[in-house]
């Protein structure tokens, strides 16, 4: 108004936006092993009502024990990679998610914790933390010479001892003992020991049941000396996580 006109107006409309935005590290293996490689899916989403740019996540903040594989793939959009940082290619649109697969080499046993930031041209940083557990099996197998002297026509034993040094349960644990001068030596039959063990026929025993941690397990197996000399018998073992040993 003035002191010469009538009451007029005007009236101005402003649009607020809340941008916002999470980002997930999904464990693909929540359970690893020494050796191993494990994967990590990472997805960002839109949470907010306007569309987002520059979007960047960046993983360089995770277990000694974990080593960046220099590996990764794209899901459901395509990712630049940089340095351990990733840019989304174009824009991310309302209530639209973005992810993709992390690969990296297993080094260490322990809980193994990693944690993924993002960020966005309009949104503060944001992050979510992972913990994937990771196992170092390893077992060992030892041949104990019950007769260290024996002669041609005796009857000679051994007992066969595998036991569970590394830091989880082991399955189907075997043991092949077929690695001896058989002119020398000949295989008569078993006995089971602290454990059960079934026998293929073929120099190959197989434990009835798991293998705890620091758990043992032996059986004795009996030969015919058949001349003299000084015969050597190898023996190895192995499981469904461990390399075979001898």
């Amino acid at each position: 108004t003035s002191n010469l006109t009538n009451e007029t107006n005007n009236t101005n409309n402003t649009t607020a936006y809340a941008p916002n935005m999470t980002v997930q590290k999904i464990t693909i293996d929540e359970i690893v092993y020494v050796g191993n490689t494990t994967s990590f899916k990472i997805v960002v989403t839109n949470t907010g009502d306007c569309s987002l740019s520059d979007v960047v996540v960046t993983d360089v903040d995770y277990s000694e024990g974990l080593v960046y594989a220099n590996r990764y793939d794209n899901g459901s959009r395509e990712w630049t990679y940089d340095n351990g940082k990733w840019t989304l290619v174009g824009e991310l649109g309302v209530g639209e998610s973005a992810d993709f697969t992390v690969y990296f080499n297993v080094t260490l046993n322990g809980t193994l914790v990693n944690n993924v930031t993002a960020t966005s041209n309009l949104t503060n940083e944001t992050n979510n933390t992972n913990n994937t557990t990771s196992y170092a099996p390893n077992m060992t197998v030892v041949k104990v010479t019950l007769d260290k002297e024996v002669y041609v026509g005796n009857t000679t034993r051994f007992t066969i001892v595998v036991e569970n040094t590394g830091d989880c349960v082991l399955d189907k644990v075997y043991v092949v003992d077929t690695d001896y001068d058989h002119s020398a030596l000949q295989y008569l039959r078993y006995e089971n020991g602290s454990r059960n063990w079934n026998y293929d026929d073929d120099g190959k025993w197989t434990l009835i049941g798991t293998l705890a941690v620091g758990e043992k397990a032996n059986f004795t197996v009996w030969f015919e000396v058949l001349t003299n000399g000084t015969f050597v018998n190898n023996v190895s073992a192995g499981s469904n996580l461990t390399n075979e040993t001898n």
